[in-house]
Order: structure tokens, then sequence, then C-alpha cells
């Protein structure tokens, strides 16, 4: 893992974040299991369009980063938008991902 912005930021690569959560789970962080956006999307009808099921997806993983975020001390409130471009068969033309985050502080730690 990575620390940044002072430590309030945790990069962990992309293939070991399923790890990386198992050990904060196991060590009590976040602490109350609550259901996600994930469980909309193993229980989707079969029958659910491409479009359907991607929307899904993206709002989940929204939902998850929102849900890890609001587990961080001093932080009452998390949205994450993502903005995830299709993929092109040119190299080159990948548009890069983005992403807006808003967050709500305590107040005691908005003042500080």
């Amino acid at each position: 893992y990575q620390l940044q912005a002072a430590g309030n930021v945790i990069l962990v690569p992309a293939t070991e974040l399923a790890t990386a959560r198992l050990q904060l789970g196991a060590s009590g962080i976040p602490g109350d299991s609550v259901s996600t956006s994930w469980d909309r999307l193993e229980n989707a009808p079969m029958t659910a369009s491409d479009l359907a099921q991607s929307t899904m997806a993206l709002r989940a993983l929204e939902a998850s980063l929102a849900q890890s975020i609001d587990s961080m001390e001093g932080i009452t409130d998390a949205q994450v938008y993502l903005a995830l471009p299709a993929d092109t068969p040119f190299l080159a033309d990948q548009p890069k991902p983005s992403a807006s985050v808003i967050i709500s502080a305590s107040t005691q730690d908005a003042q500080s």
C-alpha cells in the first residue's frame, strides 16, 4: 500500500483490494456490516441488459467506495461519482477514468 495526503489516503493496487478489505474487516474496520449495492447486482435477474448490469456494477462500486470513505475517522458522509469511459480498441486512445468525491467532515474535525 501507499500513503498519500498526509496519511489520509491509502492507495492499494486493484489486484490486492479484496485482500486489503479482508484484513481491514478482520481488524474491525469498518465497524458495521452494511448491505451494499453488490447485493442488488448479485440478485439481478438473468434477463437484465448489459447496460443495466454495467450501471448496477458502477453504482455498487461507487457505494462501496463511499462506504469505505465513510468509515474513516472524522468523516460523517461521503459520496462518490465515477466516470469510467468505455474501452477502445486503440491503446493510445484509452480515455482515463476519473472520480468526484464529496465528503462531510465532523464539526470538530472541520474546525481543526
